[in-house]
């Protein structure tokens, strides 16, 4: 997650994730629309998956680098409507979407 999240901000501050039940797709267009970067990971990409119905969520790329810059273990992500956390170990993280 965190080589995605370091690649996308080379790109936007900024985008949005779709959820649904097939797995996670995200598109970062530049501001100059020149570049378009597309990430697909499919459901079995991750160790658990459950997603009940399409969701999609703005991320402030600054705040899930800051999250991710000393977690060397695996990451929990949790998506309640207009709310994602973030768990990995003893930390968390909620970002307001």
């Amino acid at each position: 997650m965190k080589e995605i999240v370091e690649v996308l901000k080379a790109l936007v501050d900024e985008t949005k994730i779709e959820l649904d039940e097939e797995g996670m797709k995200i598109k970062a267009i530049d501001p100059g629309h020149v570049t378009m970067a597309t990430v697909e990971l499919s459901k079995e990409g991750f160790f658990e998956y459950e997603v009940n119905e399409k969701n999609v969520i703005g991320i402030d790329l600054n705040k899930i680098i800051d999250f991710l810059k000393n977690i060397n273990e695996d990451i929990e992500i949790i998506v309640d409507g207009n709310r994602a956390t973030l768990n990995a170990g003893y930390l968390s993280k909620t970002i307001h979407c």
